[in-house]
């Protein structure tokens, strides 16, 4: 397999902590890197690109702290761009989170996990989420359609940790509300949380569709917020998605979702709320063949539309879904292959 030429640009001297998990993982001596629920094995990321101690021999001059980071340092970004002029090189840009901006760079691609749709520019690429292969971890063995109300798993923050969060989200919701009134942005644009809550409410009150919830009032992927074990809690999590016939998933902060990708791992199906949401390899990948997709401006409509799909689906077809979800996961979407994928068809683009 061929790889890049690549020379890692300098790093702001106070933001060394803020690397992308990428930049790690293509760079580690470790075994393993990431955080909580995104263990990530390095040893298929250490020849994927081909590290220039000159500048001059590199195909690509990487960008090594997240996008967003760097936007706070005009001038060493600025710098960055210039470095990359002066020496003729592409700029390979990354941006794993939430930030949603359009990042329009001419010369180089941009890895981004958050965008939306009617935004996107050529050159940005949207990246799967860092996920660990749970499906290898627990099970991939695909559910039966037994039942004539299908049930809906989630497992997921819903009510917020104290009453001033939830008036300081409520004020922010107040402002979204009149910036879609005056049409400066779309109703896509909302927080997960809002349609987080809206499809939970449906769902509960609904004769068409069963719940089975786990509602968290903290984030929990994060040591610093999670409450409770671990353990316990990411079972639960596990749980939500395989034993239950649909997986919701909704945005979070920002247009993306890491569960998206976990459902996928396990061989279920998404219930996915599209709020004008990119996905990778969307040219190549047939996402509607093992997901039920409902846009944003139906999701008052959410159990009509899951009970007519669930009455319309064969027992066979099901299980055929769920065996793509994994495929897809499997032969595209899994962490090291997708980069595998990527760096090798930047290689050839010289």
């Amino acid at each position: 397999m061929k790889s890049p030429k690549c020379f890692l640009y300098e790093s702001p001297r106070t933001e060394l902590d803020k690397q992308p998990l990428l930049i790690k993982l293509l760079a580690s001596e470790n075994e393993y890197e990431g955080g909580l629920f995104q263990v990530i094995p390095a040893q298929p990321f250490r020849n994927l690109v081909e590290w220039e101690n000159d500048m001059t021999q590199a195909d690509y001059l990487i960008l090594p702290v997240n996008y967003v980071v760097a936007l706070q340092d005009i001038n060493y970004l600025e710098g960055f761009f210039r470095t990359a002029k002066d020496n003729n090189l592409k700029v390979l840009i990354t941006n794993h989170g939430d930030y949603t901006e359009p990042i329009e760079v001419k010369n180089g691609v941009i890895l981004k996990t958050s965008a939306y749709k009617d935004e996107l520019q050529k050159n940005e690429i949207i990246i799967p989420a860092f996920v660990e292969d749970v499906g290898l971890q627990y099970t991939c063995t695909p559910r039966l359609k037994k039942s004539e109300v299908p049930t809906i798993g989630f497992s997921g923050m819903v009510q917020l940790p104290t009453i001033l969060a939830e008036c300081k989200y409520q004020l922010r919701l107040i402002r979204q509300r009149f910036l879609i009134h005056t049409r400066r942005t779309s109703p896509a644009s909302y927080q997960g949380l809002y349609y987080r809550r809206i499809a939970i409410a449906k769902i509960k009150h609904s004769k068409l569709c069963k719940a089975f919830f786990y509602i968290r009032s903290s984030f929990g992927r994060n040591l610093k917020t999670i409450q409770g074990s671990p353990h316990e809690l990411r079972q639960e999590f596990i749980d939500s998605i395989v034993n239950a016939d649909l997986a919701l998933v909704v945005r979070g902060d920002g247009n993306f979702s890491l569960r998206f990708f976990e459902v996928l791992s396990l061989g279920r199906i998404p219930l996915f709320i599209d709020t004008d949401s990119p996905l990778p390899l969307e040219n190549k990948i047939d996402y509607d063949s093992f997901m039920l997709r409902v846009d944003h401006t139906e999701i008052h409509r959410l159990p009509e539309i899951v009970h007519e799909w669930w009455q319309n689906i064969s027992p066979e077809e099901y299980i055929a879904m769920q065996k793509r979800a994994r495929k897809a996961f499997e032969d595209h979407l899994k962490p090291e292959v997708f980069y595998k994928n990527l760096f090798s068809k930047l290689a050839t683009e010289k």
